[in-house]
């Protein structure tokens, strides 16, 4: 095998072990349940009609996290929060999830992760939310959504919330998987490969 067809070779295989890489292997992750693996342990539905663990339809590993969306006056909407957590102090922490319609009729659906982070521990004291932009998801795969990195410096404690919506009045279940937040943390399958 010559030197070009070994190179392709190996970057065929990195983006296809890239591509179901599962976030508890991530190193430096560091939500607890991340993938909803075994369960929803760590986890808890804040909106919503229910919130139940699948082992069908997961992006990765052997689950994810189902929920149904529930009508605010109009427009449906879900939200999973995860337990308060200490978050590694770094000026370039990341966080993001990664997103699937189930079931939808017909409408846009918009998902994004957020952070809260307290100025002290047990997720107590002044907070602050993150507010980034939505991703656009879709029922033939899984979506990622990824922040602009935060600067953790001086936080005590974090909660993420993994959101969704659909603003134009439409039902839907979405499946949550791979979660992830961590310092300096870029999910594997988002890396880039080059080969010289």
């Amino acid at each position: 095998m010559n030197k070009s067809s070994m190179a392709t070779a190996s970057l065929v295989f990195l983006l296809s072990a890239s591509a179901m890489a599962d976030c508890a292997g991530e190193s430096g992750n560091e939500v607890a349940n991340c993938g909803f693996n075994d369960d929803l342990a760590g986890w808890a539905m804040v909106t919503g009609d229910s919130f139940s663990h699948v082992t069908s339809g997961q992006r990765s590993g052997a689950g994810a996290a189902s929920v149904n969306a529930f009508d605010a006056s109009g427009n449906f909407v879900l939200s999973i929060e995860s337990d308060c957590f200490v978050p590694s102090e770094d000026t370039g922490y990341a966080y993001g999830a990664q997103f699937q319609l189930a079931a939808a009729v017909g409408s846009t659906v918009e998902c994004r992760a957020l952070m809260t982070t307290y100025t002290m521990a047990s997720c107590a004291g002044s907070a602050s939310v993150t507010n980034p932009t939505f991703t656009i998801i879709n029922a033939s795969s899984y979506s990622a959504q990824v922040t602009t990195p935060l600067n953790t410096t001086g936080i005590s404690s974090a909660k993420l919330t993994v959101a969704c919506a659909s603003f134009t009045g439409s039902d839907f279940i979405a499946l949550i998987d791979d979660v992830f937040a961590g310092p300096g943390l870029t999910p594997v399958e988002l890396q880039h490969f080059s080969i010289d």
